[in-house]
Parts: C-alpha cells; sequence; structure tokens
C-alpha cells in the first residue's frame, strides 16, 4: 500500500498498473480474494485508460482464474474471453496457451466437453509455438480429464500416465502428481 501511494507521486503510470496486478497477486496467493478482485479491477483500468494490451490481458486473466475459484465457470469464461483477446492482439503465445487451457477447464466445468478438448488442443498448439513444454503437459492431462468423464478409462489413463512422464522429464513434481492422480482414478474406473 505504502508503494502504491509512493508510486502514485512519482508520475510513472507504467509502474502503478504494474503495482496494482501485483498487489492483486499478492491478495490472491494470501486467498484474499475480494481484495485480489478490488486490485485486479484497478490494473485492468488503468491497462485499458493506457492501451496496455498485455498487462490488461493478465488482469482479466486473473479476474477469470477468481471467478472460476468462486464456483462461477460462465463468469471466468466471459474474463478469459477478454484476456484471450487482449493476448491474441499482442500475439503473446504464453498467455493464449494459459488462457486457452483455462477456458477448456471452464467449459469442462459446464460439461462442454468437446468445446473444452478443441480448447485443450489449441492449447497445445500454442505451448509448442512457445516451446512451453509444461504447458503442452498441462493441457495432455486435461484432455486425459476429458477422455475419462467421456467414459473412456483405458484411454484417459495411457493419456495421463505420458503426461506423468512428460512432466518427470521436465521436472515438475506438482503436475507428475497431478497426472499420475489422474492414471489411478482412471485406472480405478
Amino acid at each position: 500500500e505504502a508503494a502504491l501511494a509512493a508510486l502514485a507521486r512519482t508520475h510513472r503510470p507504467e509502474l502503478e498498473r504494474r503495482a496494482h496486478n501485483l498487489r492483486g497477486a499478492a491478495w490472491f496467493a494470501l486467498g484474499e480474494l475480494r481484495a485480489a478482485q478490488d486490485a485486479f479491477d484497478r490494473a485492468a483500468a488503468l491497462a485499458a485508460d493506457a492501451g496496455d494490451v498485455l498487462l490488461l490481458a493478465r488482469a482479466m486473466y486473473n479476474l477469470g482464474a477468481i471467478a472460476g475459484l468462486r464456483g462461477s465457470p460462465r463468469a471466468a469464461l466471459s474474463y478469459y474471453q477478454l484476456s484471450l483477446a487482449a493476448y491474441q492482439r499482442a500475439g503473446h503465445e504464453i498467455g493464449l496457451a494459459e488462457t486457452s487451457h483455462n477456458v477448456a477447464i471452464a467449459y469442462r466445468d459446464l460439461g462442454h466437453l468437446d468445446v473444452a478438448d478443441d480448447y485443450e488442443r489449441r492449447t497445445i498448439a500454442y505451448a509448442t509455438a512457445a516451446g512451453n513444454a509444461r504447458l503442452v503437459a498441462m493441457a495432455r492431462t486435461g484432455r486425459a480429464e476429458l477422455q475419462l468423464r467421456r467414459g473412456d478409462a483405458p484411454l484417459a489413463a495411457t493419456a495421463a500416465r505420458l503426461a506423468a512422464e512428460a512432466f518427470a522429464a521436465l521436472p515438475d513434481p506438482v503436475g507428475e502428481a497431478d497426472a499420475l492422480r489422474l492414471v489411478g482414478v482412471a485406472r480405478l474406473a
């Protein structure tokens, strides 16, 4: 809060915008979703006024994440669509991949499995183009989850095992654990 007050006096609006977004990230990490939403809303408004497309995209993404955590996939989709448009305008493939993955999760939660699968495929394409193996593995885990929900447990188990191996090679033990959890659920099914 003190840093924001000091930044307001420096007449460096780009730093002030970033500080509001970082403030939101800090509140988000602490689980203070209302304060995080307020900070991201402020960052988004300042970014929109300044034409800062990347910060606007990130703020919309963060607001979508909050909506998703609150159990509002439709609201999350609204924010994510704005984020996708801004990332597309900026040509930011990592942002497009991250956001497409979360769009897939929201559609999955709404029961639109084919649309969710399309977004996971987009995630893989963007992440591959950006050279981000972690996001590719995340999307593959997401696709395995969709295969399980469609009733194809053997395919889901195999796809999740391959995703776990990709995470292990990175290494990303959290991603690997999530994929292995899905292997177990699929095998149980």
